[in-house]
């Protein structure tokens, strides 16, 4: 379903309707005339307005030429320095809801774009299908971190034919992959089973979002000599 086609209503029921007893929320913004920048009530005026959004989609959906690419990608790489990483994606989405934050770290670094540092992380023959998985989970090994720069989402196609396949195509590769990640960097993923149009177990995603986190996570790994 795309955001533009979802409706927030007001009152609607919350997705607290297991553990509250008036599980009910209310905007109490969206006749608000401020229309600050990071709004809920604003930005869902925007997306359900005529015209299927306005300011900060289009400004979100901003094209660059390639010298300020460039530039833009210079700027990724000296952040990724000065936090230690060697490996920076960009972002996996066009939802602007979840690219209000330029730069995070750690993150997933997806395959489509990646501004990879030599250094002690190394892809690893075997992974077609999730190699930008696996590159993630070495350099959050190796290295600590993963930064990514939600400000800039590349223009590809996704699960397109040739290559590797279709998606159809790959689902016993991605599947069979996911396993092998799991296995090799126990409790770094998780399974993701929500999209009802993957084979169990096919999808997985990052468990962590802090710092402390991956440290922590480390530290077990070198403890366990899986390093």
């Amino acid at each position: 379903m795309k955001l533009s086609d979802k409706k927030y209503g007001s009152p609607r029921i919350s997705g607290e309707v297991l553990d509250c007893s008036m599980p009910m929320t209310f905007d109490q913004y969206s006749n608000c005339g401020f229309y600050c920048l990071y709004c809920f009530s604003s930005f869902q005026r925007d997306i359900r307005g005529k015209k299927g959004g306005t300011k900060l989609q289009k400004i979100w959906n901003t094209k660059v030429e390639y010298e300020k690419l460039m530039e833009l990608l210079y700027e990724c790489t000296e952040k990724a320095d000065k936090i230690g990483a060697h490996l920076c994606g960009f972002a996996s989405t066009d939802n602007y809801y979840w690219r209000d934050k330029k730069y995070r770290s750690p993150g997933f670094a997806i395959g489509k774009a990646q501004l990879v540092k030599k250094g002690k992380a190394k892809s690893i023959p075997g992974y077609s299908a999730r190699e930008d998985y696996q590159l993630t989970a070495e350099n959050l090994l190796r290295h600590g971190t993963v930064l990514v720069n939600g400000w800039i989402k590349p223009k590809a196609g996704h699960f397109e034919a040739g290559g590797i396949g279709t998606k159809n195509e790959r689902f016993e590769k991605m599947t069979r992959e996911s396993k092998m990640l799991m296995r090799n960097y126990p409790g770094l993923y998780r399974y993701n089973n929500v999209k009802k149009d993957y084979l169990k177990d096919c999808e997985i995603m990052l468990r962590f979002n802090r710092l402390k986190q991956v440290k922590d996570w480390r530290v077990k790994m070198f403890n366990e000599g899986k390093v």
